[in-house]
Formats: structure tokens, sequence, C-alpha cells
């Protein structure tokens, strides 16, 4: 873990964008913040025959620089919005990150437009985006990819929904419904969790009738949780008693669930 700026500057240019380590040096020039981490990230985002790589890196940086109060919020605007319309994947990528972790209110249109781009990860970010930008249409867009082709999308435009309040939840129900019946079972699961969130009956229904069937995973149980329904009370004492994997999880549903019962 470098632990100068030089030494970090140094790692940032050098290191495997996948890799921990560089995401560790993008974290430490968070956390350094000030003027010479902003002029770094600034200087290399804008530097003459700069690679895409070396663009996204300066994003990553500038996106979350100095904590909460991000003080360089006002002088990464123009980067980020011009990062919008890169014509590279990985640059407009970063780009979307960096617009939701700056709250850019009037890039929602912006990064709305980019739910139908080529990139898969371009898509992704979107998703996170819309349920952050603070502006309207952000539900439509977040239903929208939960129709996309791939579905690593479809199942993260859905965890995004469930992190949407209430109102927003039963806008979308038609789509949430509809994923229910997704052949990726990780999908309708977030689909799931979503419907708990609003105690949907016909999200319960599917659940009780999932795990009836044997299928289980941690977003499951915690929209058994949510759900707290007596009626999953039978299915939730046979899982604990299986062995599952998921023992904690298992308990964490069958004590709302049985406290619901009790309550009734």
């Amino acid at each position: 873990m470098p632990s100068t700026f030089e030494e970090t500057r140094q790692a940032l240019l050098a290191a495997d964008p996948d890799s921990e380590s560089f995401w560790s040096a993008v974290r430490w020039m968070h956390a350094y913040g000030g003027l010479r981490a902003f002029a770094f990230a600034r200087d290399l985002y804008e530097a003459d025959a700069v690679g895409e790589t070396m663009k996204a890196t300066a994003l990553a940086v500038l996106s979350q620089l100095g904590g909460p109060e991000r003080p360089f919020r006002a002088e990464t605007h123009g980067i980020v919005r011009s990062a919008l319309r890169d014509p590279s994947a990985t640059v407009r990528e970063a780009a979307v990150y960096a617009a939701a972790h700056l709250a850019y209110e009037d890039t929602a249109d912006d990064v709305a437009g980019l739910s139908e781009d080529a990139s898969r990860a371009v898509r992704l970010a979107v998703a996170f985006a819309a349920a952050r930008l603070p502006a309207g249409g952000n539900c439509e867009v977040l239903m929208s990819l939960a129709c996309d082709s791939e579905p690593t999308v479809r199942e993260w435009s859905a965890f995004q929904l469930a992190e949407l309040d209430p109102e927003a939840i039963r806008a979308a129900r038609f789509v949430l419904v509809k994923l229910l019946s997704d052949g990726t079972i990780d999908v309708a699961a977030e689909a799931a969790r979503a419907l708990s969130r609003i105690s949907d009956p016909e999200g319960l229904r599917w659940l009780r009738s999932t795990l009836e069937s044997g299928i289980e995973g941690v977003t499951l149980l915690e929209a058994a949780e949510n759900y707290a329904s007596p009626s999953l009370v039978p299915v939730l004492q046979e899982l604990q008693s299986s062995g599952t994997p998921n023992l904690a999880a298992v308990n964490d549903a069958l004590y709302a669930c049985t406290a619901a019962s009790q309550r009734s």
C-alpha cells in the first residue's frame, strides 16, 4: 500500500485498473484530497494523447475526491459533462459513476440517454446512477434497464429499484412482477426483494413457492424477512433444520415471520 502522494500517483499510473492495488490507490487519493490530488487527476484527464484507461483513472479519483465534502465538485463538473460524451465506453462508464457520486443533477438526461449504450458496463453504471441522481425519470430508466437483454443488467437494475422509495417501487411493480418469471434466478430474486418492500402479494406467492422448491439464497431470505409473513414459517423451519449455509439469514427471516404470526 503506497504511503505518500508520489508513491500513490505512480501506483495509479502503473496498476491494472481491475486490481485491488489500483482501487487502494484511488481510495488513498480520495482520502488525501487537496489541490495537489485534484490537479493531478485534472491534468491526467486533459493531457494530450492520453488513453482511455488514464482518463477513466482520472475520473475515478475525481469522483469522490476529498470525502463527503467533495471540495472540487464545481471544478470537476465540466470534465464529467465532457466525459459522458466520450467515444470510449471505458471513459463513459467512469463518467457516469462520477456524475452519480458528485450528484450532478443537470447530467441526469445525459446519463439516462446512455441506458441504451452498446456497452454493458456503461448500462450497469447508468443503473447505479439512476438510483442516485435526484431527478425525475430515474424510475423509468431503471424499469427500462430491468428489461435489458443482459441478465447482469436486469439483476443490477432490480437491485437498484429495491433501493428506491416505496412509491417508486409501486410505479415499477408491473416490471418487477414480470421479472419473477425471468429465467435467471438471481434476477427474479432481486425482483422479489423489491416487491417485498411494498408487501406485494404476488411477490410473496412466488417467494413461498420458490423456497418450497428448495431454492434459497441470501436475497430470497432477505425478501422473506421483509415480508414477515406467517405463511413462510413452515418452509423457513424446514430450511433451519436442513443444514443450510445461510442459517443466519434463515434465522432472521424466521424470527420476523414468527413474530408476525404471534401478533396476528
